[in-house]
């Protein structure tokens, strides 16, 4: 089959890695006996239950029974696909990877001039950024610093139809390039022309740093609001986690994950402020839809009310600190929210609560408090409702 990989050159693989030193480079170890211990990076707990085994090059938890070899540790931690954990295995061990003859499935050098191509608009994109009053000010306005614009790689597509092509389509095979990564659509006479147009552009990029595609939101009116790369041999839309990469470069271990949607503008960077001023890693994922359970090894999700049903977040299994959307105070956002915060599963901050300061005291206050983490993730996932109603006055003491 097309893109498989021996099973003989993974056996070999795993035979020339050591998985304590591949873990320990992310979650700090211990040496107790002849194993080494540390507190579980896939749940939330106080003593130390996951164990890794030199002999047996194996790990497990004992708390919530995560286990596997080096290969499973790297899919689950850095949350790779799987050739691209075999891959980063190999690179580790100074393997060379077989031919799998699966062409473009490879990852490897035949799309080594999409990556380049994507790379090279990335730097289009904020070059003109910088040349545009619009879009600064656009930014400005959403509460995004340029600290954090260059953080995420922040651009700009200017309003015209030939910038990326008229830049980057240097050749036949450039001109093919973009049209391949999704940048430019192709006309019925031949011709090409940008696919973002007036938009703010937000790279997307996998695990391993690279960008794979974009997101763009229009300065305007214009529809759609939101557009995204299409499907490509480098993007496919739910499986990579929007600021994964980020968040590992700000906390290699991110061994505390708190997931922040729609977090890139408005009241979400304020939040975002306020986790880098506490020193708090987290991703920062507009759409939860499209990243199915993610959320499954999350400490908190923060979200806007109202963004997501009473099921979505149940399905989290993570308790949620809830905030109001600025302009949009009415009561109807929070009548998803409610009855979770109603058990205790969920805090809604209140419109006065928006600033960086008290949405950074709230957080720190819940995670420096595991045992009501873990009883407000029971209280989520549980259909059944608690008696007892928590607010969040008694968090903000406002």
């Amino acid at each position: 089959m097309a893109g498989r990989i021996p099973q003989t050159f993974i056996d070999e693989l795993l035979s020339r890695v050591d998985i304590v030193e591949l873990i320990d480079a992310r979650v700090p170890l211990k040496k107790k006996g002849r194993d080494y211990m540390a507190c579980c990076p896939f749940h939330s707990e106080k003593s130390a239950s996951f164990s890794v085994s030199p002999t047996k090059q194996f790990f497990h938890c004992f708390g919530c029974g995560a286990h596997g070899t080096a290969l499973g540790f790297l899919m689950d931690y850095d949350r790779l696909e799987f050739l691209d954990a075999v891959r980063a295995l190999a690179d580790h061990a100074g393997m060379q990877m077989p031919d799998t003859g699966g062409g473009k499935s490879d990852g490897g050098a035949g799309l080594a001039p999409l990556f380049a191509l994507l790379d090279e608009a990335v730097a289009l994109y904020k070059r003109t950024l910088k040349d545009s009053a619009r879009g600064i000010d656009y930014l400005k306005g959403r509460g995004v610093s340029g600290e954090i614009a260059a953080d995420f790689a922040l651009g700009y597509a200017p309003d015209a139809w030939q910038t990326v092509v008229d830049a980057l389509g240097r050749d036949a095979a450039a001109r093919d390039g973009l049209v391949a990564t999704g940048l430019a659509i192709r006309r019925d006479d031949g011709g090409l022309y940008d696919r973002f147009r007036d938009r703010v552009m937000f790279p997307i990029r996998d695990a391993r740093g690279r960008c794979i595609g974009f997101g763009g939101r229009i300065l305007d009116q214009g529809e759609p609001k939101y557009l995204n790369s299409p499907e490509t041999p480098l993007f496919h839309k739910g499986r990579e986690l929007y600021g994964l990469y980020e968040a590992r470069q700000a906390d290699r271990n991110l061994t505390r994950r708190i997931q922040v949607l729609h977090s890139v503008g408005g009241a979400g960077a304020g939040v975002a402020e306020a986790y880098r001023a506490a020193g708090l890693p987290h991703h920062v994922v507009p759409f939860l839809r499209e990243i199915g359970t993610a959320y499954k090894t999350a400490d908190l999700v923060v979200s806007r009310a109202g963004a997501l049903t009473c099921a979505e977040l149940e399905a989290t299994g993570a308790p949620a600190v809830l905030v109001p959307y600025p302009h949009h105070a009415d009561r109807q956002q929070f009548k998803n929210a409610e009855p979770l915060a109603a058990r205790g599963g969920a805090v809604i901050l209140e419109e006065k609560a928006l600033s960086p300061a008290a949405v950074r005291e709230v957080i720190l206050r819940l995670l420096a408090d595991p045992p009501r983490l873990a009883e407000m993730s029971r209280k989520m996932a549980s259909g059944a409702r608690d008696a007892t109603t928590e607010v969040a006055a008694d968090l903000l003491a406002l």
